[in-house]
């Protein structure tokens, strides 16, 4: 998962984001994996309102097969979970080049399993 231009790496378990526009925090750990599922956390101001949806990196989406099947988001006392096919397939993929942001991809909160 880690070249020269890509900006997604793991690092054992943890999995970071390179942004290099970023002035500040321009590396950051975004989540880890383990036992092929993506672990990550949100909380509710993360919601995109236009859509209702929480965003996961696209680059992260694409090239994690061979990494996880299934995205975990722990979101309050909530956790939300979808494979990556879904969010893949479901999700609506937008670059915020303004504030010099990966693309991402935003799944609805509806299409996710809340346990």
């Amino acid at each position: 998962m880690q070249t020269q231009k890509e900006k997604i790496f793991l690092k054992g378990k943890r999995v970071y984001l390179y942004l290099p526009g970023k002035d500040y925090k321009a590396t950051r750990e975004i989540g880890y994996v383990e036992n092929r599922i993506f672990h990550t956390s949100r909380k509710p101001s993360h919601i995109f309102r236009k859509l209702n949806a929480l965003a996961v990196s696209y680059q992260l989406l694409k090239e994690g097969e061979s990494y996880f099947d299934t995205v975990e988001i722990q979101f309050g006392f909530d956790i939300l979970k979808v494979s990556r096919e879904d969010y893949l397939k479901n999700g609506v993929v937008l670059k915020f080049k303004k504030n010099n942001l990966e693309m991402q991809s935003f799944l609805s909160l509806d299409r996710f399993n809340k346990n």
